[in-house]
């Protein structure tokens, strides 16, 4: 560490450290910034990124099986309070996460797109819609990810070359 230059692990950015959720003490941390807000009335978190909050480096930072873990702990800090919300962004595998939180139904965006250009229902929606745990599954159309795919306003031809054809 040259003239007092330290070094951190940041997997989306340089400029964005990760916290060490593997260290109590930070997930102790956290615990306690939710029950800050909570005294002061926040009603409920979104738990960015969840698939990524434990890594091995960068061959290996994907749903780590300590995040579900990570994300009921946090999940029982809420529980001492009424009436809280969690929801999380799981890119793949939510189904890890319900147990805990709420997790965004991403994965069944594009089929569902793709069946209202072409008139059907896809399988995949009827899959999901057919899941006991849907309703701890909200269905994400968009987001600022590009994992979700383009902008539904691109997608339906609304602001580019021509009008979508549906």
């Amino acid at each position: 560490m040259p003239q007092g230059e330290g070094l951190y692990y940041g997997v989306f950015d340089t400029t964005m450290p990760d916290l060490n959720l593997r260290n109590p003490r930070v997930v102790q941390y956290r615990q306690d910034s939710m029950r800050f807000w909570m005294n002061k009335g926040v009603d409920g978190f979104r738990l960015d990124a969840v698939t990524m909050l434990i890594e091995d480096g960068k061959a290996s930072y994907f749903n780590n099986p300590a995040n579900a873990g990570i994300v009921m702990q946090l999940r029982q800090t809420m529980d001492a309070y009424d009436n809280r919300y969690l929801i999380c962004e799981a890119s793949e595998g939510r189904e890890l996460y319900l147990d805990a939180c709420s997790a965004f139904a991403y994965g069944v965006q594009q089929p569902l797109i793709d069946g209202i250009k072409k008139g059907v229902v896809a399988p995949e929606v009827i899959t999901f819609l057919q899941d006991p745990k849907r309703d701890l599954a909200p269905l994400a159309l968009q987001s600022h990810d590009s994992y979700v795919g383009d902008r539904l306003i691109n997608q339906f031809g609304v602001n580019g070359a021509a009008n979508a054809d549906f």
